[in-house]
């Protein structure tokens, strides 16, 4: 609803809460995954690669959002 309401507004605040949402479910999600690929495989870097991932996609909506704002 955030990201909907951001499009209408053209609201960054409203985007950026929105992304804050995002990110928490993104990184909650690639706790769960890490720990389960760590259970079926034993590798325990499989818990790492999935936060390196969440933390590349996080870096990239952070830095949207501030060359948006500098704008």
């Amino acid at each position: 609803m955030l990201t909907k309401a951001a499009r209408e507004t053209g609201s960054l605040v409203l985007r950026a809460d929105a992304a804050h949402y995002r990110m928490d479910l993104w990184t909650g999600g690639a706790v769960i995954m890490g720990l389960v690929a760590v259970a079926t495989t034993g590798h325990g870097s499989a818990d790492a690669v999935a936060s390196l991932a969440v933390a590349a996609w996080m870096g990239r909506e952070v830095g949207d959002l501030f060359r948006e704002a500098g704008n």
